[in-house]
């Protein structure tokens, strides 16, 4: 194993660490135990393969987390902030117009989906978890996540045991938000049986717990994907229903194998992460 596929893989817990814990000051201790690097060694490697600081990725995945809030919720502005780890809505604000040079109210009004209209979407709430999975990131334009499927199955088909159980990708962050260079992808599968012993990086394993998501069916070329990830998130925030958009990343469940369909006849369930209210 090369030393930067190594290092890859220690970083990849720190990035869904401090991803999914957004609303909660950085604990060093927890990010030195979880890679076994010293603090000291843990700043330097996270700048040099991410491209930011530790800080500064925390402080851009707080204003996307309320950017995504703002345009696809009816909360409040200061319940966004706390939401989103700030003390105070005049924190936010500042922090918020630093970065996407508006202020949150602005931002809400040109992008929000307070005045759309849901249109007609056949979709339903389903509990899933996903143990188990085997998988291989990709940071970048989601355009380009092929790479990532073709270096999980080159990767992990030796030592499969028959057909993967389901073709998965979680989809952490909103191109509408969030840079097209620092967008992360996880091509995932699920085995139908056990994958025992080591897996050859750069793959690595994960778990999704058990929890709701909105589930709509998807058929069509990729480029609509954007429209019926839209038209789902606008069903979801514009009904009467008790639940709103949450913080996990959207599952899409190939149905057809891509690779033979090809990108153009797509066929697979999006399923949008959910919290009740």
């Amino acid at each position: 194993m090369g030393s930067r596929t190594f290092h890859e893989a220690i970083i990849a817990r720190v990035l869904d660490h401090l991803w999914s814990r957004v609303e909660e000051p950085v604990d060093f201790d927890v990010l030195v135990e979880l890679t076994g690097l010293s603090e000291f060694s843990l700043h330097r490697v996270f700048r040099a393969l991410v491209g930011e600081s530790i800080e500064a990725h925390v402080r851009r995945l707080r204003v996307e987390a309320g950017a995504i809030r703002l345009r696809y919720s009816r909360a409040s502005v200061l319940d966004v902030a706390l939401d989103s780890g700030y003390e105070s809505h005049e924190g936010f604000t500042r922090a918020f117009t630093r970065h996407f040079g508006v202020p949150p109210t602005r931002y809400r009004h040109a992008h929000g989906l307070s005045s759309a209209r849901a249109s007609p979407l056949d979709w339903s709430v389903r509990r899933a978890a996903f143990p188990e999975l085997v998988y291989a990131d990709h940071i970048g334009p989601y355009a380009e996540v092929g790479r990532a499927f073709q270096a999980l199955f080159s990767g992990v088909s030796a030592h499969l045991r028959g057909p993967p159980r389901a073709i998965l990708g979680l989809s952490y962050d909103d191109p509408a938000v969030t840079p097209t260079e620092r967008l992360r992808y996880r091509a995932a599968l699920q085995p139908g049986s056990s994958v025992p012993g080591p897996l050859p990086q750069p793959l690595g394993r994960y778990s999704l717990p058990e929890r709701l998501y909105a589930v709509t069916r998807f058929v069509g070329p990729a480029s609509s994907f954007r429209e019926a990830y839209d038209a789902l998130v606008a069903a979801v925030v514009l009904s009467d229903s008790p639940y709103r958009i949450g913080r996990a990343p959207t599952v899409e469940i190939y149905l057809k194998d891509a690779s033979v369909t090809g990108l153009d006849a797509l066929e697979l369930d999006l399923m949008m992460p959910l919290e009740e209210q």
